[in-house]
């Protein structure tokens, strides 16, 4: 949902779009991430390893640890919603095809960086490898929550103010109001009653 809210579909390309039966690939990044991030917590929780009772050396489990994360698109499309599943499997292509195309578009989003591509997706068999970057993601998570507490508990200003930290780390009462584009004796205030909640 974060990730969907970060990338909304701009609704003027896709009327002009929906003409020619193309569409926004935004639309499909919620259940893409989704299904990586699926995939990912089975291929690291799931005691699948166990169940095949096959011995691994050492190297090979540090193999197997390192690539945690890693996917290639085959490996999440069971994870996939069946209204994504179905669109990428309509389009010229196939599923397959049109989820590593998806994946190469996602890996160009900055903000927040939602997947990297580890190896180039033209001519790799698999269609390219993959990783989710949850670390990204939760950072991200993370300050929207700070955030929306912020909101509700003190003000829009007081949100305003602790991104304003977090981004330049310790700054004077004045720099903080000029960034915040409010007043140095509103900006002080706020700071105080900041500090005085913890």
């Amino acid at each position: 949902r974060l990730v969907t809210e970060m990338y909304p579909e701009d609704k003027r390309k896709s009327k002009s779009n929906d003409e020619d039966g193309a569409e926004h690939f935004t639309r499909h990044v919620g259940s893409v991430t989704l299904a990586a991030l699926r995939y990912a917590s089975f291929e690291q929780h799931s005691p699948h390893n166990l169940l095949e009772e096959k011995e691994e050396s050492q190297e090979e489990k540090h193999h197997r640890i390192a690539e945690y994360g890693m996917f290639c698109p085959t490996d999440i499309i069971p994870y996939l919603s069946p209204e994504t599943t179905k669109t990428l499997k309509a389009k010229v292509g196939g599923l397959s095809s049109n989820l590593s195309i998806l994946l190469v578009q996602m890996s160009k989003l900055q903000y927040p960086t939602i997947v990297t591509e580890v190896e180039d997706a033209l001519g790799h068999a698999k269609g390219g490898k993959f990783e989710i970057c949850t670390r990204q993601l939760l950072h991200c998570f993370r300050d929207r929550i700070v955030h929306r507490m912020l909101t509700s508990h003190h003000s829009l200003a007081a949100a305003r103010i602790v991104s304003i930290l977090q981004m330049n780390g310790h700054c004077e009462s004045d720099t903080i109001a000029d960034d915040a584009l409010m007043p140095a004796k509103e900006a002080r205030e706020i700071l105080h009653k900041l500090q005085k909640t913890g």
